[in-house]
């Protein structure tokens, strides 16, 4: 209300609308929070500063995959990477590299993972260890993906393992749902179960239904 009744500054209003949307972000209302990132991302291109302007479409994309859009999510993650300056911010780089990697997996294109992946490798070791055990959980999708199940198996292992030593346990919970998966398809039903039941006892424990 106060910005409103001063001098119109654009620095302001941007500055109050990345605040906008991350608190709805954290609340979860991803369809009120995408309308401030167009805002935000179209004010950074008229200030012409592309940089930040990738950085609102980052935050954009991954609202968007969470509102069940991966498509479309990865449609405005492809552009940020052609915007960001990673000189300037290596780490949003590299998550918006991440990002990628999961949007492409949820539109079934493993291959593709595959090659961003490998390409980005070497940039996904400067994350931290939580973003780094995301990375290992996403790769070991798109090894299920296209059915190399042993190197699935394995690289789920490792992060549910990860997560519950980091104490995230609703993380390692549905890490152990994809391993059932992996399990399933290489006909162990039988470790398959034990591992979903695991999970279901994470989620119980937790109170998510």
């Amino acid at each position: 209300e106060r910005a409103r009744q001063g001098t119109g500054d654009p620095g302001l209003r941007m500055r109050l609308l990345d605040l906008e949307a991350s608190l709805l972000g954290t609340q979860r209302e991803f369809a009120l929070a995408l309308p401030r990132l167009t805002s935000l991302a179209e004010l950074h291109r008229e200030q012409g500063d592309p940089h930040q302007e990738g950085r609102a479409l980052v935050s954009q994309a991954l609202y968007t995959f969470y509102g069940g859009r991966p498509r479309r999510a990865l449609e405005l993650n492809s552009e940020a990477l052609g915007l960001i300056d990673e000189e300037r911010e290596p780490s949003l780089a590299a998550v918006a590299a991440k990002n990628q990697l999961l949007f492409l997996v949820e539109c079934g294109q493993y291959s593709e993972a595959k090659k961003i992946l490998f390409k980005n490798r070497a940039r996904f070791t400067d994350l931290g260890h939580i973003l780094r055990l995301r990375v290992r959980w996403i790769e070991g999708r798109i090894d299920h993906g296209l059915r190399q199940l042993d190197r699935a198996e394995a690289a789920l292992r490792e992060v549910k393992r990860g997560f519950e030593e980091a104490g995230t346990g609703f993380h390692a919970a549905l890490a152990g749902l994809d391993l059932a998966l992996t399990l399933v398809c290489q006909g162990r039903w039988d470790e398959a179960v034990a591992e979903t039941l695991q999970s279901a006892a994470m989620f119980e424990a937790l109170t998510v239904y």
